[in-house]
């Protein structure tokens, strides 16, 4: 649930969500995936998420909507908010594949800018839906909603944005010592490079994707 609703918009926006979507003809509702799969919004099954799917989408994904100076993938952003969390929590393995993992609905429901998501909270029920699952998929034992993975994807937001935008703006200056200390580098890989690194570093971590074709 976002900060700026309260218990009681959320379960307004549910009822109404739920009422709206059966409205809507299932042809209407689903993608199809790179490894021919589809995935129904409105029913979301196990079966339908697939790692391969995943590593191709976020690879192919630019984060903030391509409003930056080079590509940048949501397959390398979350590399580098795992490898944040791995400093930050050394030996916590369970939450830095959940730091991993904290992006993967990306792949399907593609990067939406943060202030848009505010203003449409029937995108966020589905992504909540959508990441309840996938959390159920690849056995993460701590929510992808972690508090502390918020903090590291803040600080990745963070060091992202004094690379792309260079804002030295007196906000930042709290954050100074924070983002030089953080041993991570921002290296802008093409799609091909950025899921053949996504791979190697969900190998590294250990992450293990069940039904593959």
């Amino acid at each position: 649930m976002s900060e700026y609703e309260d218990p009681a918009s959320h379960i307004e926006t549910k009822l109404f969500i739920e009422k709206y979507q059966n409205k809507i003809p299932d042809e209407r509702s689903w993608i199809i995936t790179n490894s021919r799969k589809s995935l129904n919004f409105k029913n979301i099954r196990k079966e339908d998420i697939d790692f391969d799917d995943i590593a191709v989408g976020l690879a192919n994904t630019c984060r903030y909507n391509g409003q930056c100076r080079a590509f940048y993938s949501v397959a390398e952003h979350s590399d580098i908010v795992s490898r944040i969390l791995e400093h930050k929590f050394p030996g916590e393995k369970d939450l830095i594949i959940s730091g991993f993992a904290h992006d993967f609905a990306e792949a399907y429901m593609g990067d939406m800018t943060t202030p848009l998501k505010h203003l449409c909270p029937g995108f966020k029920y589905i992504e909540e839906k959508l990441e309840s699952v996938i959390e159920d998929v690849f056995d993460l034992k701590v929510s992808i909603r972690d508090p502390r993975i918020k903090m590291c994807d803040m600080l990745a937001w963070r060091i992202e944005s004094r690379f792309f935008f260079g804002d030295d703006s007196t906000s930042w200056q709290d954050f100074d010592d924070e983002i030089r200390s953080t041993p991570v580098s921002i290296r802008c890989l093409d799609p091909k490079l950025a899921v053949t690194s996504f791979y190697g570093r969900a190998i590294e971590l250990g992450v293990t994707w069940p039904y593959a074709p």
